[in-house]
């Protein structure tokens, strides 16, 4: 019976051994397992912290983009009231030099009808859009024409000045 007995607990004991030994090859397979685990939590979390800094840089670049945009906005805003300021001011000047130069000319006298005459006399004449009529008398020593109103000129030159293009043309058309 003894024998029994001790058969049956090495039998036991084997049986036990067994267990014990599939229990730990399931330990080290989870072991495993729960290493790959965190290996693949651990670069999860790798890409969450890069993820995370490119949002963070990404942020940074579009904040300072719209600062950018917005001081740019700023100068164009800036540079078109500018615009507007020369452009007046422009505008201005050109009123004013008109002004000087139509005083210039009303201070202006016409040249003496024999100085016409030598000069070449009257080139030609035109009217301009109030139907004043221009006539263009030959400048001495071969110089540009200067323009004269007709009424400026002398009586002398004034009759013998030759129709305004306008009324020639007129004429042709009849």
């Amino acid at each position: 019976n003894l024998e029994d007995q001790v058969e049956s607990l090495q039998s036991s004991t084997a049986a036990v051994m067994a267990t014990l030994q599939e229990k730990d090859e399931s330990i080290a397979s989870m072991q495993e397992n729960m290493e790959v685990a965190r290996k693949q939590i651990n670069e999860q979390d790798e890409r969450i912290t890069n993820l995370t800094t490119q949002s963070k840089h990404g942020q940074e670049k579009l904040s300072h983009y719209k600062q950018l945009m917005s001081k740019a906005k700023a100068n164009i805003d800036a540079s078109e009231v500018k615009n507007r300021e020369l452009s007046e001011a422009l505008k201005a000047a050109h009123l004013q030099v008109s002004k000087m130069q139509n005083q210039i000319r009303e201070l202006e006298v016409a040249p003496q009808a024999d100085a016409i005459r030598t000069a070449g006399g009257v080139l030609m004449t035109v009217e301009d859009v109030a139907s004043e009529e221009w006539c263009l008398v030959a400048q001495e020593a071969g110089g540009a024409g200067k323009w004269w109103r007709r009424r400026e000129l002398p009586d002398a030159i004034r009759g013998a000045a030759p129709l305004s293009l306008q009324k020639r043309h007129a004429a042709d058309l009849e």
